[in-house]
């Protein structure tokens, strides 16, 4: 897979990074990196398959930008759904 950023906030690239959905996580932005950023990514969605050369998502953003994703707890934003009805009919 290979992804095209151009004039990205790195808060921006956190949000839609692919690492959201196999992490099954939020990935959050501490970088402390402002502005817009042009930068591509690519690796492999599934290491384990045979004859790729690409590397998996994580060790691409460590080596090819100098990032890394660091497990932490912290508060989360959710929404919580107490009831649903039907509505009416009119």
């Amino acid at each position: 897979m290979k992804l095209s950023f151009k004039k990205v906030s790195m808060n921006f690239f956190a949000n839609q990074t692919p690492s959201q959905a196999q992490l099954g996580r939020p990935v959050v932005d501490r970088t402390g990196l402002a502005g817009e950023w042009d930068f591509e990514l690519t690796f492999v969605q599934d290491a384990a398959l045979p004859g790729s050369d690409l590397p998996d998502l994580f060790t691409s953003l460590r080596e090819q930008l100098g990032l890394s994703l660091e497990s932490q707890r912290g508060p989360v934003e959710r929404l919580i759904i107490e009831r649903a009805e039907r509505p009416s009919a009119n």
